[in-house]
C-alpha cells in the first residue's frame, strides 16, 4: 500500500534454504520471520515494546518468568534464545505511563488514538495495528472515516474490504454472537460454512482441528467464527469445554 522507506529490510537477510518455519502444513508465516531474523543475528539484542499490565498473567510471566544474567545482574525483563537476547524495557507500564512518556518527551504518534479517543473508544479498544488481521478487522469499519485515503488504498489491495467495513460489527457476521434466522443451531451453521468454504486448505487444517473439539452449540458458535474468519492458524482459539451457561443452570438448579 505504500512506498518502502530506503532503510526497509527487502530481503530476508538469512538463508532460505536452512529457515526455520514452525508449521510446514501452515507454511512460512510472520512469526517465523522473527525467528529467523533473530537466529542471523547471534549476539544481538532485541528491544520489544511489550506491556503486561492489563494483559492475561501469561504475558507477564513470559516476561519475568526467565531472568537473564548481564553483568552479573538478574535482569527480570529479558529472555535469551537462539543467541539472541530480548528485552522489554516497559514490560511493567500501564496505559497512563505511556500517554505520559509521549507527552513529557514531545514524541511523535499515530494520530488515530486521537480520533478514537474524540469518538469515545474505551481504552481496552484503542489499539493501532494491521487492520486485517482476527483480533482488529472491526477497526476497517471506522477507516473511511479517520483515514480516507488508506480506506482507498485498501479497497485496491485486498478483496472482500468494503463488506467488512459494512458489517465489521455485526453480532451476525464475523463476531458470531448471533445465529443466523435461517439456522436452528451453530452446529447446523457450522457444518453448511464447511460445506461452502472456498480455501479448501484452510478448511483442510480447521477440520482437523474440530475433530478434536467437544460438538455442543457453545464450541460450535467459535468454531463459525473461525470459519468466517479463516483462522486456520487458530489465532482465536476455541474453548474446547461445556457450554458455561449451561453449567451455571445446573448449579442454579441444584442449590435453589
Amino acid at each position: 500500500m505504500r512506498t518502502k522507506r530506503e532503510d526497509a529490510i527487502k530481503y530476508p537477510p538469512w538463508d532460505r534454504a536452512v529457515q526455520t518455519i514452525r508449521n510446514k502444513q501452515k507454511g512460512f508465516g510472520f512469526r517465523d520471520v522473527i525467528d529467523n531474523l533473530e537466529r542471523c543475528r547471534p549476539g544481538a539484542a532485541f528491544l520489544v515494546g511489550l506491556r503486561a499490565a492489563g494483559e492475561s498473567p501469561n504475558r507477564w510471566r513470559a516476561v519475568t518468568k526467565n531472568p537473564v544474567t548481564i553483568a552479573g545482574r538478574d535482569i527480570y525483563w529479558a529472555t535469551r534464545g537462539r543467541g539472541a537476547t530480548t528485552l522489554y524495557p516497559i514490560y511493567d507500564w500501564n496505559f497512563h505511563d505511556v500517554w505520559k512518556y509521549i507527552h513529557n518527551s514531545g514524541l511523535r504518534y499515530s494520530r488515530i488514538y486521537d480520533y478514537q479517543f474524540k469518538k469515545g473508544y474505551p481504552f481496552s479498544q484503542m489499539r493501532v495495528s494491521s487492520l486485517i488481521h482476527e483480533r482488529s478487522f472491526k477497526s476497517i469499519v471506522d477507516l473511511p472515516e479517520f483515514e480516507p485515503k488508506t480506506y482507498a488504498r485498501l479497497l485496491k489491495r485486498i478483496k472482500g474490504v468494503s463488506l467488512v467495513q459494512e458489517a465489521g460489527k455485526s453480532a451476525k457476521l464475523f463476531a458470531c454472537r448471533k445465529l443466523p434466522k435461517n439456522f436452528t443451531s451453530w452446529i447446523t451453521y457450522r457444518d453448511f460454512l464447511m460445506k461452502t468454504h472456498l480455501d479448501t486448505k484452510a478448511l483442510s487444517i480447521m477440520a482437523a482441528r474440530f475433530a478434536k473439539h467437544l460438538t455442543n452449540e457453545y464450541v460450535a458458535r467459535q468454531q463459525c467464527r473461525q470459519l468466517i474468519l479463516g483462522d486456520y492458524e487458530n489465532c482465536l482459539p476455541v474453548d474446547n469445554h461445556a457450554d458455561p451457561r449451561d453449567e451455571m443452570i445446573a448449579y442454579y438448579e441444584a442449590v435453589l
